[in-house]
This record gives C-alpha cells, sequence and structure tokens, in this order.
C-alpha cells in the first residue's frame, strides 16, 4: 500500500496504522508494484491451471486475472521435485508452491507441530520436512490446516470425487465428532460431500483437526442411519422427527425441577460441616436427598482465591421434586443455589480476611507502593530501610492482596517480594457485600470473599 508522503510502498500486513496516516490501497503505484510481484511469481511457477485441481479457487489465478497478467516477462529456474503423496490425506506438489509460507505459519504458529519450514536459497528455496523427510516420517498429525490455507495447488485434499469449485455448494455447519463446536464448511457437489473447509468461530478459531476435515465420508455412506429410532416395547423402530424431538423433549432431564428448604445453624470451631434430613421419601426420594448431601462440599467452597464455608450444620425441611423430569443431576445443580439462598435467609453476610503483608522493595519505589496499599483499602503498619531495601508491614484486603505479588515483581523487575498472612476478618463494603457473577452452576465458585453468619462471628467463631 501506499502511504502519503513516504517514498516507498508498505506491506500491508505488517505495517501498524498510526494516527493521520492516509493510505492509497489502489494507486497506479501500488497495482504496478503488485502487477511486478505477481510477474515474479509466474516466473518459477507451473501454470498448468487447466489440469490443477485449484482452478477456480487458485488465489493466484484470481489475482493475475484481476490485475492483467497473462504470462511472465522473466525466466526463472523451475526445479523439478518429486510429488509427496505419502500422507494418507493429501498429496504436496513442489513444482506448484508459491512460497507464501502461509503452510509453515499455521503449522508452526497455530497448532504448534512445526512438521514444515523453509529449506535452501534463492531458486532452490522450498517449502520441506526436516532433512528433506517424507510427510509421513514427520511429527505431522494429518490436520490438514496446511492444505486449508494453501491459497494455490501445492497443497490438495485426497478426494474420491473429482470436482470444480464452481460445481459445489458450500454449507456451513458444526463439526459432529466431538462436542467442542468447531465451525466449518461443507462442499456439496449432486448432494454429496466433497470436501470440507475451517470456517472462523469461537470454538476453533479457523482450524480443524484431521476429523473435521478429512472425515467426512461418514456423511455419503449407505449404512448412515437417516431417521431417527424411538425404542418401543424394547425395540428400536423408525420414527419422524416431530415424534422423536417430542418424546426426548418429554423425557430429558430439566434443570432445577428440584425444589429444597434449608435450615442452617452456626456450630462450635472444629465441627466442619453436618447434615441431615428431615423429609420423607414420599415428597423427596431418598437417591435424591443423598445427591444434596453429596453436593454440600461443591456448594460450599469459593473457589481458588475464596475459602470455605465450614463449622455449620445444614437441615433439609422441605422440598419436592417433579415425578417425571426429575433427575439426580437436577439436585447437584439447585443444592448450591440452596444453600446460597438459606445463607442469606439466616443473616449472612459476606466477610472478607485481612492479609498482614510484609513487603520488601527498593527504596525509589516505597512510595509507589504505599500509595498502591491506600488505594487497595489497607493500611500501611510501619516501614524500615534496611540498607537499599525498604521494608513495609500493612494490612490488605486480602482480594486486592493476592494479585498484588505479580504487580511487585514487574514494577521491581523481580527484585521485591511480599509474603501474607491472615491477620483478621473484617465485613466487605457494600459495594462487594455480593458474591461476583456466576459461572456454570456454583454461585460460589468465583466469590473471593468468606461467607459467615451473623451469630457465628458474634460467637467469635472466626477470630485468629
Amino acid at each position: 500500500v501506499e502511504i502519503e508522503g513516504n517514498p516507498k510502498l508498505f506491506t500491508a500486513c505488517s505495517t501498524p496504522v498510526a494516527e493521520g496516516n492516509v493510505i492509497h490501497t489502489k494507486s497506479e503505484k501500488v497495482i504496478a508494484a503488485r502487477r511486478s510481484v505477481l510477474d515474479l511469481m509466474l516466473s518459477t511457477h507451473r501454470a498448468d491451471c487447466f489440469s490443477c485441481a485449484k482452478n477456480g479457487e487458485c488465489q493466484l489465478q484470481n489475482l493475475c486475472y484481476e490485475y492483467g497478467v497473462e504470462q511472465t516477462s522473466f525466466e526463472g529456474v523451475r526445479n523439478d521435485y518429486p510429488i509427496d503423496d505419502s500422507n494418507e490425506f493429501f498429496t504436496y506438489n513442489p513444482q506448484q508452491c508459491i512460497l507464501c509460507q502461509r503452510c509453515v505459519n499455521v503449522c508452526q504458529k497455530l497448532h504448534g507441530e512445526a512438521a514444515i519450514g523453509i529449506t535452501g536459497r534463492g531458486f532452490k528455496a522450498k517449502i520441506s520436512t526436516p532433512f528433506d523427510q517424507l510427510i509421513r516420517s514427520t511429527n505431522c498429525v494429518s490436520c490438514g490446516n496446511c492444505v486449508s490455507v494453501c491459497p494455490v495447488g501445492a497443497l490438495l485434499p485426497k478426494s474420491k470425487v473429482r470436482y470444480r469449485a464452481f460445481e459445489t455448494k458450500k454449507v456451513p455447519t458444526t463439526c459432529t465428532y466431538c462436542g467442542v463446536g468447531c465451525q466449518l464448511e461443507l462442499q456439496v457437489k449432486d448432494n454429496t460431500v466433497v470436501g470440507a473447509q475451517p470456517l472462523y468461530g469461537e470454538a476453533n478459531k479457523g482450524l480443524l483437526c484431521v476429523k473435521g476435515k478429512f472425515g467426512y465420508n461418514f456423511i455419503n455412506h449407505k449404512d448412515r442411519l437417516t431417521k431417527p429410532l424411538i425404542r418401543k416395547d424394547g425395540v428400536l423402530v423408525e420414527s419422524t422427527w416431530e415424534e422423536a424431538i417430542g418424546y426426548v423433549a418429554y423425557l430429558a432431564p430439566k434443570p432445577c425441577w428440584a425444589i429444597m428448604n434449608l435450615y442452617m445453624e452456626p456450630l462450635p470451631p472444629g465441627s466442619g460441616v453436618q447434615f441431615e434430613s428431615r423429609v420423607s421419601p414420599r415428597d423427596i426420594a431418598l437417591r435424591y436427598q443423598h445427591q444434596v448431601e453429596n453436593a454440600l462440599p461443591l456448594a460450599l467452597k469459593q473457589g481458588m482465591r475464596g475459602f470455605q464455608v465450614t463449622d455449620i450444620r445444614i437441615t433439609l425441611v422441605g422440598g419436592n421434586h417433579h415425578e417425571v423430569h426429575t433427575h439426580p443431576l437436577d439436585f447437584v445443580v439447585a443444592t448450591p443455589m440452596a444453600v446460597m439462598d438459606g445463607l442469606r435467609r439466616g443473616g449472612t453476610r459476606l466477610m472478607e480476611p485481612i492479609l498482614l503483608a510484609c513487603i520488601q522493595v527498593p527504596e525509589g519505589v516505597g512510595g509507589k507502593v504505599m500509595s498502591d496499599v491506600n488505594k487497595m483499602r489497607g493500611e500501611v503498619l510501619s516501614s524500615q530501610l534496611m540498607g537499599e531495601t525498604l521494608r513495609i508491614e500493612a494490612l490488605i484486603p486480602a482480594v486486592n492482596a493476592l494479585p498484588y505479588g505479580d504487580t511487585l515483581l514487574q514494577m521491581t523487575g523481580g527484585r521485591g517480594g511480599m509474603t501474607t498472612r491472615v491477620h483478621s476478618w473484617q465485613y466487605a463494603p457494600p459495594d462487594v457485600d455480593d458474591t461476583l457473577p456466576r459461572h456454570g452452576v456454583n454461585p460460589l465458585d468465583t466469590a473471593k470473599y468468606i461467607l459467615a453468619a451473623r451469630s457465628a462471628l458474634e460467637g467469635d467463631i472466626f477470630d485468629r
């Protein structure tokens, strides 16, 4: 591209945009340079387009057509390298390669295999494997991402059906092999899937594995089920989609059909968590009551940086379940929410641990550290200079103190550090007197504060 005020051209893919830039992408100077690059590419490229399987979707062909480059003005060296068809899923023809390095970049930087790279110099340069081995002899995992990004016919999938791009219809879909949800585009000719290309999705970021890229032949298999089956009287029989979907919708477990009423009371230190049920099996089946008991440890955990609610008795005093839809998993889902509701109804407040932090940093950053302590709702207790090192003792809420260690290391270039221990507890300020947003089924899993019943606090259970 051309940037006004600069005598030379810049590569658009590697030049950062700066404020005030005026950029021309179709100026005469730019077009002339692009034609020259295409002319040089053709000088070493075997332009047998009619027999090339990439004909019609070759980016080199399309660009030469766009810029009017019909033949090369130069006579380059055209090496007679052998075709490597050792891989089960694709072939590599070095004669068609234009050394764009897209395949190298996706293999090394995105997939992390580094099975291929550039060897040689000048006209002898080529995409190759370590020690020029066959591709099947390398650590290639046959993901086919190199084939997907190749703009020409150098890397091509081995297909049972001959086809041209204009003969196919492209159908976006989701890969069915596993639960990741990779997005891809199926190429369909005469109602038969003949190829697959990755699409950019949140799950796969434009990449596929070997199954998603090449494992589509089962779609066309004669034994593939094309109608849903429903088991009736112990036998699988064909059904309509409407009947099958209605059948699944009726029998599939529904989340949170369980209803529970819990009574909670604090216990002396060291008592742990106790559970008992006063509910009749007619109201909640015993297996569901056991699921409540098993789910309590999960419900009372507070995540990596938090603590655990303990020294408490939890009694199941009421509730019911739906006769058809309830599944034991529903109680695993519902227990954390019932615990949270019970703690809140029982006068629970969120408390945060206060840590005594001993910080050692170079003298020059001491002022910045003490300012940070104040911003973290902390209090500096003392500071003492020992040689060139400043030792600071401060009380800091754990939610702020725990991540500050990494900040110190970066601030001091690894010369500063911090040790902490629990000093005391205090009620969390009103703006954080709640759990963080929920993730998954456990509303406590990302909480950074400890939950404690108010009566337990008044009984000094949490004094340290």
